[in-house]
């Protein structure tokens, strides 16, 4: 899992993420399950991602960027590696 910064606010989980690629129906039922409200943040390709990110679009909990994109995020440390067996 990846986030492209430490947002960790209590009740809320903000996700970076291709425009309609998240489920509505999804996001309900995990809102409801967990008492967290979710934002999802959307664009409509790479280059779109990487420049909100770059142009300082921070505080997702959860970033998608394709994996050819991956390194570039990467190298430019606009993303932390995070270990979902640590979260509570």
């Amino acid at each position: 899992m990846l986030s492209s910064s430490q947002a960790f606010a209590a009740g809320e989980l903000n996700i970076f993420n291709w425009g309609n690629y998240t489920s509505p129906e999804m996001i309900e039922k995990f809102e409801k399950t967990y008492d967290i409200k979710v934002t999802i943040t959307d664009y409509d390709s790479n280059d779109t991602a990487l420049a909100k990110v770059r142009a300082g679009a921070h505080g997702f909990d959860i970033a998608v960027p394709s994996a050819s994109f991956m390194p570039i995020w990467i190298s430019e440390g606009l993303l932390l590696e995070t270990n979902p067996s640590g979260m509570s």
